[in-house]
């Protein structure tokens, strides 16, 4: 369901960036899912807070901070 509102968000997204906020299982598990590395060890060092940077359209990761 995520991966599917967010593809459906960036298709009416046409300028400018974009910020989601989620929890850090399915953010982890979106990123796996991108390419980005294994979720649970993603989940495992997300501190609290934390975000990830996505270049769009290639769900490329541009920079994660594990901990604001």
């Amino acid at each position: 369901r995520f991966s599917s509102a967010i593809d459906r968000i960036m298709s009416t997204n046409t300028e400018g960036n974009v910020a989601v906020v989620t929890h850090g299982t399915v953010l982890a598990l979106y990123l796996e899912a991108a390419g980005v590395g294994h979720g649970f060890t993603l989940w495992r060092r997300m501190g609290l807070p934390s975000m990830a940077a996505l270049d769009w359209p290639e769900r490329r990761l541009a920079d994660i901070c594990e901990r604001i």
